[in-house]
């Protein structure tokens, strides 16, 4: 008898699947000879297909660019740069209230 896996870190949902004879036969294989679970070993082996899947896709970049183009006419890079500008001038204007109130305490203001 196997024992049970820690619990995981995240929440499980159950999934069933048919798979061949002779991937049964592999997996029970793998599994007594790594002692590890069955279940732990086809999460691994969907793990890696999953991530093989969005490294194929190579234009996901182009396709959000497009999307966001057809929203507000911007491209993606030019989105990005007038974002960080915003965020960069925000930012500029808190320190300098900080600054101000910094030195107005420091003078007894």
């Amino acid at each position: 008898m196997q024992d049970r896996p820690a619990k995981p870190k995240q929440r499980m949902e159950r999934k069933q699947i048919f798979i061949t004879a002779e991937q049964n036969r592999r997996l029970k294989m793998l599994a007594a000879q790594s002692g590890r679970a069955e279940p732990e070993l086809v999460r691994e082996g969907l793990d890696l297909a999953l991530e093989g899947a969005s490294v194929t896709d190579e234009n996901w970049r182009e396709r959000l660019s497009e999307v966001l183009a057809s929203l507000d006419g911007t491209s993606f890079d030019a989105a990005i740069v007038k974002r960080m500008r915003r965020n960069k001038a925000e930012q500029a204007a808190k320190w300098r209230k900080r600054l101000e109130r910094t030195r107005k305490a420091l003078s007894g203001e």
